[in-house]
């Protein structure tokens, strides 16, 4: 438990400054000091031991004495500590209401305050005392009748403050001063700094009497109403900047109208109404403008019924507290500009509907509790509280307009819970608030406006929304330069304005594909989104096509002008969207990595015109050079190699090339070897080849080594092909970098069938598409000799694929009925000598690819119930299915693969061959019941595999784009923090392939 004051380093700052290096002075005050701090945490250590939660040996005996609970012999403290527990519940001893009102008989006083930051801060009593309800407490930390009964034994010294009664955890009850209780029912007692200041003489407060308080060091009235319901009693009546004044009450039942009742007393410093019941009707500028106010106590004032600019621009206000205004309805601007508001306590407010601009500006305001069950209007309600950071509104389930609560609330980290059911106004809701980090996913289905509503949130790095409502979502995340990945919930068809939706997103990468059926202003909509790479092209397909938009300026102006596959885009939006317009036709656009190069100076082409290329973005990066084919008659068939068989694109250290996008194709024929050996290539845009039909001389494939050796080629283009002629052997060859396949389309072939020997032989990282290309493949290729050979080796992912090509393809062979393959993670690890899928037969890949250890299992019975239950719960064996034969006659495979925890991959892949199946496995009940759970994919798989498989421990329901987490009472501790560490996983499952 922390002390009060650290002493030592308090001390410090009395020392004068000509003694600060006296290492003799400093010794003796640190060694008196550091006595103070143990002896302070001695002393909190004994409080502790009082607890009857942490007390142990005699500290629980004199606990359980108390409450006439002995311990028996030989009896443990735990046990004892049950006893005593329980031996309270049978005492029926009192609650915290009852405590309370002992505490006032005991002590004659009237009011208990709660300061619940004791000891960890200093803390202070107003005068004259807080009510607080200790039932009402949100912790109900008032846990046993042994701590209120402690209680009675640890008050404070009289005159120190008043009484300190613990509770179960060590917190005070703070017993206010006494000195309230003196004052007269139905008087209001004033306090003036000038000692001869005479309010009868000064003509203040004419409405009602005054009477001097005999006092010896204070000047102090006594004000009663005459019975005249009056307003503005007190307004404009304390400006004397030397005559400071203060206003207390115990009970003030006399009849008093609260309109403007204390307005712009800048000499006022501290108000203190206990049980103002009498004080009736509007407080609308109750306190406005007295500039000098610190503290505002206000108790039983539920006569009021509204609090417009209560306490308005009192611009020195610190702290509020307010037990209750059961009767108002609107807190319309009630602390607006309170630029020092600190601590604000205001409790039962049921009936109030507004929180319009409440806490504008409160520059200073921290954190805010309110329960508002009520409330409809929260129009500004937090605008502009800069240091605002912890929100809890409880009961938000009436509100309908949220425009502008937390705009310009620039430390707020974490948007806090509301039900936002009734909702339809989010029109700015979190306008700049530059810290916000985490938006949850909120129920916005009934939302129509939400223009702005995160415009400006810098931090923000994901959102997930409901706007199928909304009819206009203009700038609503502008400016969000964090902005990693968007998911709308449902469909956007209503939204007419998607003004300026993602401009200057400047962290985008993919842009997300939405509804835009009835948009009209689609202005700037994806503007400044720099590195962007795909779905601009997509996006802008969808809405040319769109008789509806009649404003689409800029809409893409700048959009991934950043990225090399950004600025390809571009070239396919006309610039009238902010697109960069098309290229001539039979044209390259390429990027040279060494900005100072010159393609006119040195020969990179054999039958083209060079031409500088500009974007028209004054911080682009990219050295952009257009090519454009001169007409040859043999089309681009070895364009960028000299008969050496070297590459014109060949120098990677110094100049990598890229090749960011094309013009319109007709008339070329040919593609053969065009980028042979151009081991400089390292990115290649989509191609669309509208014929390639001609076969020209020497080249017996139009497509033929298009690719080959390009080293340095990270992914294999999509090509589009029309007309295809001959062949794509030797396409992609020995390109050692590869890690992706993008499948080609040929939608008609001149001929019978092609050739596709070789096409990507001895391309060993390839992680992606090589089954697939295959699949493209198969049925219109008459030679695929070595098409795959060596492709994706070094990858599980690409040996997997590989199980999936027929051997005479340069594949591994396809998997033989009723058998699976495997590899472990445990190089050394022999399945046959393990004992697990006992009921099978293990082999060991002859000719593994790599150095991994790949085994197929087979089983040529019909039940596999139960074989790998539990068997691959090892961390450092990892097991990777990498393919599955034909599992049609298998008909049980209960608790099949159920308990093996660490699969990282296959299960899904499993589940779907199986239940696809034209007769699938009758006995499946916990297939997979937890495998793979304490893996990254594994886990990813499970979510998606539903609970008649063995879904029942890890429960994902996952549709219309819902994800629904149902754990069940056997959910493991691992498996809950593996579920939060993925939340990514979660937010994006939508989109998986898997």
């Amino acid at each position: 438990m922390e002390t009060i004051v650290p002493y030592k380093e308090e001390f410090k700052k009395y020392i004068p400054e000509q003694y600060k290096n006296s290492e003799k002075l400093l010794a003796l005050v640190n060694s008196c000091m550091a006595q103070f701090d143990d002896l302070e945490t001695a002393f909190f250590e004994i409080l502790q031991a009082l607890n009857i939660a942490d007390a142990i040996g005699p500290a629980l005996d004199y606990l359980g004495a108390i409450v006439g609970v002995k311990r028996n012999p030989g009896e443990s403290d735990t046990q004892y500590r049950e006893r005593i527990v329980s031996g309270l519940n049978l005492l029926n001893l009192p609650g915290p209401e009852a405590l309370r009102m002992v505490i006032k008989f005991l002590t004659d006083v009237d009011s208990v305050g709660l300061f619940p930051n004791w000891p960890a801060e200093m803390y202070y009593v107003l005068d004259g005392g807080t009510d607080a309800n200790l039932s009402n407490l949100e912790k109900n930390s008032m846990t046993s009748g042994a701590s209120l009964v402690r209680g009675t034994f640890l008050c404070a010294e009289e005159g120190e403050g008043g009484y300190i009664v613990n509770d179960d955890n060590g917190m005070p009850f703070v017993v206010d001063y006494l000195d309230i209780m003196d004052i007269p029912d139905n008087v209001f007692r004033f306090t003036f700094s000038k000692l001869d200041y005479d309010p009868t003489v000064a003509g203040v407060g004419t409405h009602g009497t005054w009477t001097k308080v005999e006092s010896i060091n204070q000047n102090e009235w006594d004000w009663t109403t005459e019975g005249v319901s009056t307003s503005g009693e007190f307004k404009n009546a304390f400006h004397d900047s030397a005559n400071l004044v203060s206003v207390r009450c115990k009970v003030f039942e006399s009849s008093l109208n609260a309109y403007e009742l204390f307005y712009n007393n800048s000499s006022l410093i501290n108000a203190d109404l206990q049980n103002v019941s009498g004080i009736y009707g509007s407080a609308i500028s109750f306190f406005e403008g007295c500039t000098n106010l610190k503290n505002i106590v206000l108790t039983g004032a539920n006569n009021i019924e509204t609090t417009s600019y209560f306490a308005g621009y009192c611009s020195n206000l610190e702290s509020i507290y307010i037990d209750s205004l059961e009767n108002c309805v609107s807190l319309n601007a009630a602390f607006t500009n309170c630029t020092q508001l600190k601590d604000v306590r205001i409790g039962n407010i049921p009936n109030v509907i507004n929180l319009y601009t409440t806490f504008r500006n409160c520059s200073n305001l921290e954190s805010v509790y309110l329960d508002i069950p009520s409330v409809t209007t929260c129009y500004q309600a937090f605008y502009g509280c800069s240091k605002l950071k912890n929100v809890v509104l409880k009961n938000t389930g009436n509100v309908e307009n949220l425009n502008g609560s937390f705009s310009q609330c620039v430390a707020l980290e974490t948007a806090p819970d509301l039900d936002t059911s009734s909702c339809t106004n989010f029109n700015s809701l979190f306008f700049n608030c530059e810290s916000l980090k985490e938006v949850p996913v909120y129920e916005t289905s009934n939302g129509t406006d939400f223009n702005s509503a995160f415009k400006q949130c810098e931090n923000l790095e994901y959102i997930r929304i409901d706007v199928s409502s909304a009819l206009s979502i203009e700038s609503m995340l502008e400016d969000c330069t964090s902005l990693r990945n968007v998911e709308f919930i449902g469909n956007t068809g209503n939204v007419e304005n998607f003004k300026q939706l993602f401009s200057n997103c400047s962290s985008l990468k993919n842009l997300p594909f939405f509804d835009t059926s009835s948009a009209v202003d689609v202005t700037r909509m994806f503007n400044g989104c720099l590195n962007v790479e795909f779905g601009s092209v997509e996006m802008y397909e969808q809405m040319g096509a769109s008789v509806s938009i009649s404003n689409h300026v800029d809409c893409f102006t700048n959009c991934g002008i950043n990225t090399i596959s950004g600025i390809g885009d571009l070239t396919k939006i006309p610039t009238s969207w902010g697109g960069l317009g098309a290229i001539p036709a039979n044209s390259l656009l390429f990027n040279f990595g060494d900005s100072n190069y010159n393609p006119n100076e040195t020969t990179t082409s054999n039958h083209g015109t060079w031409t500088s290329y500009s974007t028209g973005y004054a911080d682009n990066t990219f050295n952009l050079w257009l090519w454009i084919y001169d007409g040859n008659e043999y089309g681009w068939a070895k364009e960028f190699m000299p008969n050496n068989f070297s590459s014109y694109l060949s120098d990677f250290d110094n100049n990598p090339v890229d090749v960011v996008a094309h013009g319109d194709l007709t008339d070329i024929k040919c593609y053969a070897d065009l980028f042979c050996r151009a081991s400089a290539l390292r990115y290649c845009c989509d191609f669309v080849i509208p014929d390639a039909s001609v076969n020209f001389p020497d080249y017996s494939g139009s497509l033929q080594g298009m690719f080959s050796r390009c080293d340095n080629l990270e992914v294999f283009p999509h090509i589009d092909i029309t007309n295809l002629k001959g062949g794509i052997f030797f396409i992609a060859d020995n390109c050692t970098k590869l890690t992706t396949i993008n499948p080609p389309t040929i939608r008609s072939i001149v001929g019978n069938d092609i050739d596709a020997r070789n096409a990507f032989e001895n391309c060993p990282n390839v992680e992606h598409g090589a089954a697939e290309t295959y699949a493209v493949l198969k049925n219109i290729t008459y030679d695929a000799t070595d098409c795959f050979t060596n492709c994706g080796v070094n990858k599980l992912t690409g040996v997997s694929d590989l199980f999936k090509i027929p051997a005479n393809w340069g594949g591994l062979g396809l998997v033989s009925e009723k058998a699976i393959v495997f590899a472990f993670g445990d190089e050394n690890f022999n399945p046959s000598t393990a004992g697990v899928g006992a009921g099978g037969t293990w082999t060991a890949l002859a000719d593994n690819p790599t150095d991994f250890n790949i085994w197929t299992w087979t089983k040529s019975s019909n039940d596999w119930s139960g074989e790998f239950e539990n068997a691959f719960t090892d961390e450092g064996n990892k097991p990777y299915i990498l393919a599955i034969g034909s599992t049609g006659s298998v008909s049980n495979v209960d608790n099949f693969l159920k308990g093996s925890t660490y699969v990282r991959h296959g299960a899904l892949d499993m589940y779907r061959q199986m239940s696809g199946q034209a007769t699938p496995p009758s006995n499946h009940e916990k297939t997979f019941h937890d495998c793979g759970k304490l893996t990254e994919q594994g886990l990813f798989e499970l979510l998606q595999i539903p609970v008649n498989w063995g879904g029942d421990v890890l429960t994902f329901c996952i549709e219309n784009n819902l994800v629904a987490y149902l754990p069940d009472e056997n959910q493991t501790e691992v498996l809950v923090q593996s579920i939060r560490y993925y939340q990514d996983v979660f937010r994006m499952m939508k989109n998986s392939d898997l």
